[in-house]
């Protein structure tokens, strides 16, 4: 035999090997005299097990010159050599059944049953994957725009009033001093907010992120979160309302605080001139119910999907007016859900949009072992 036989030969063991293994029944076909090399015999086959009725093609082909190498272009021929080609047509939907003869005296008939759904729905999750590995390439790139830019103003800002401070050749008046002085520290604030998101969502993604069990005071929590967005509340004339029942709870307060700021951040910055913000925090039983309700422009569902992927902003022209690089609401539904919680969002566009978030309680007071830190995985 040839080397090129040897591994068609090789090749078809490995298809019975593969038959076997799953579990495909071999049926013994003998011929009691070699036919023809240019014989062409059609014979007809009840599969019982599949209850599908095939036709066998079997064509013993003189791989010779005389004779086209139909064989050898299916690339199952053996040159020089005479093979038999079954061709098996299944009606079973999605199925291919194959039929690979041994050449030289042939003794018996593999069928092999090929699954090609199956094959369909592997190329299927692979492009999909694919498709979402690019998204996340291209989320990530925009992010790192949108992020040197977050990045940059406020550090222009920073190092360019401290140096009007320092130069005495600009001479200052006190209440400019006051002025610049309470612009680096907004913006030094903005950058530790950028910064505390970045690595904050860095640790849930790798599962380093830890919580601890402590008294929260929520009302302090939403001042500071207020407090913090009063340069953007006083911009645009909003009005805040506020009806807050709950007082200290346990839980982390820096996961709190986080959650709290960003979402009360988002409908500040995303909301209308002269625009309305309603935080209404309460209890039911052991549950602490949190509702952000903003007059902005609203999302769609595609949008709101989109807003709770990280490194994703809504829109461009919501993106272009508002600071920040697509992490709030992203972050803050995944830590809602280490704290064991859920986040919802009802928007309209051209109506607003509420965010509720539910948490659990645990009124116990902290044990002397319950400020250590717990690990977090966020699925």
């Amino acid at each position: 035999m040839t080397p090129e036989s040897d591994l068609f030969y090789s090749f078809s063991r490995f298809l019975c090997d593969v038959a076997l293994m799953a579990g495909v029944t071999f049926m013994s076909v003998t011929f009691l005299t070699r036919p023809h090399p240019r014989t062409l015999g059609r014979v007809g086959y009840w599969l019982i097990s599949c209850g599908i009725f095939v036709t066998v093609v079997a064509a013993f082909l003189d791989m010779s010159e005389e004779i086209v190498p139909f064989g050898r272009w299916l690339g199952l021929a053996a040159p020089g050599e005479n093979e038999l080609l079954i061709m098996l047509f299944g009606f079973a939907p999605g199925t291919i059944l194959v039929g690979i003869g041994l050449f030289s005296w042939i003794k018996a008939l593999v069928m092999l049953d090929t699954e090609v759904e199956l094959r369909k729905q592997t190329q299927a999750a692979l492009k999909e994957k694919i498709r979402a590995a690019e998204e996340a390439y291209h989320a990530k790139a925009v992010f790192l725009a949108s992020m040197s830019h977050e990045l940059r103003t406020p550090l222009n800002a920073v190092i360019g009033f401290a140096q009007i401070l320092k130069n005495d050749e600009f001479p200052t008046t006190p209440e400019q001093r006051k002025d610049y002085l309470e612009t680096i520290e907004r913006s030094g604030t903005h950058l530790l907010h950028i910064i505390n998101d970045i690595l904050d969502l860095s640790r849930l993604d790798s599962g380093e992120m830890q919580l601890r069990s402590e008294a929260c005071d929520i009302e302090k929590v939403v001042e500071g979160a207020l407090e913090y967005c009063a340069p953007f509340i006083s911009s645009r004339a909003l009005t805040i309302e506020r009806d807050i029942k709950v007082g200290a709870i346990m839980s982390d307060e820096r996961a709190i605080r986080q959650i709290m700021l960003n979402l009360i951040s988002n409908a500040v910055k995303f909301n209308r001139p002269d625009g309305r913000v309603r935080i209404k925090v309460a209890r039911a039983a052991n549950t602490l119910k949190v509702r952000v309700e903003d007059t902005g422009s609203g999302m769609s569902e595609a949008e709101i999907n989109r807003a709770l992927e990280p490194f994703s902003q809504v829109s461009g022209h919501l993106a272009r007016r508002s600071e920040g690089i697509g992490l709030g609401l992203s972050l803050a539904d995944r830590l809602v859900r280490a704290l064991g919680g859920t986040l919802s969002i009802d928007s309209t566009p051209g109506t607003g949009t509420i965010v509720v978030i539910c948490l659990p309680l645990h009124d116990q007071a902290p044990a002397e072992n319950d400020g250590d830190p717990v690990p977090v995985e966020v699925i």
